[in-house]
């Protein structure tokens, strides 16, 4: 463990054989909230493309599957603004933050909005200006396709996304948005697509919501774009949809 001297923040590093071979700069992402579900699947996709990757979550019993992959850890409560800060002006040259921080219904205060809005800030005054973000079908213009039992349901977790999707809009970062369906823990199909259509329903892996996230870091046609994520086999709307080709 690496004490960074800072209140909140504690760091640990891994490092695997290709890393300690590779002589030029790997890309150098910061996921944050990455200890599960789509923020451990999204800081494997990108090691599994050769990144270098730095994340934060809540929990040092988390570490062991983020050691495996070779990422670094840093230990924060994204509800921290000073931790967040600290966490990311201290990872050293970034070329994007992405932010997949989510809380469970009935949490308050809600780390959607809160947490998001500190790693907003933080990647601002560390001079980052790339910025992805995963919230929900159900968010912003999608809210009308979700069904009046869901609306219900997720109510208060989409109202702090929304908060946090704005605070993004209005900052002046480089941002791409994906809001998924309903998330899975199945095996990845490779099945996943990217729809500007705000009707469509359904479901995705967390696995194919990782891989999303790798191809609109490396496509700059997602600048400035929100999509919707889902599975080609999980669909299940016959709303007419046009898929995203980056």
């Amino acid at each position: 463990m690496i004490d960074l001297g800072l209140v909140g923040v504690r760091s640990y590093s891994f490092t695997n054989e290709n890393s300690m071979k590779r002589e030029t700069p790997l890309p150098h992402v910061f996921v944050a909230g990455a200890s599960r579900r789509v923020g451990f699947e999204t800081v494997k996709a990108f090691r599994a493309k050769d990144y270098e990757v730095t994340c934060f979550f809540r929990n040092s019993d988390d570490l062991g599957g983020v050691e495996a992959t070779g990422a670094r850890a840093v230990i924060v409560d994204a509800f921290d603004a000073a931790a967040v800060a600290a966490a990311i002006s201290d990872a050293g040259p970034l070329d994007a933050l992405i932010c997949t921080l989510g809380g469970k219904p009935g949490d308050e205060p809600r780390i959607d909005h809160i947490g998001a809005k500190n790693c907003i800030d933080a990647t601002q005054a560390a001079g980052v200006d790339r910025f992805l973000f995963v919230t929900a079908i159900g968010c912003g213009d999608t809210w009308d396709a979700l069904e009046e039992k869901a609306q219900k349901f997720l109510g208060p977790s989409l109202a702090a996304k929304n908060l946090a999707e704005a605070d993004l809009f209005a900052s002046g970062l480089k941002f791409t948005v994906l809001r998924p369906g309903a998330l899975l823990d199945d095996s990845p199909t490779g099945d996943g697509f990217l729809t500007q259509n705000t009707k469509v329903l359904g479901a995705v892996t967390r696995a194919d919501v990782a891989a999303q996230l790798v191809r609109c870091l490396e496509s700059e046609r997602t600048i400035g774009q929100v999509y919707q994520v889902l599975d080609r086999s999980k669909v299940r709307t016959v709303t007419p949809y046009e898929e995203k080709v980056l």
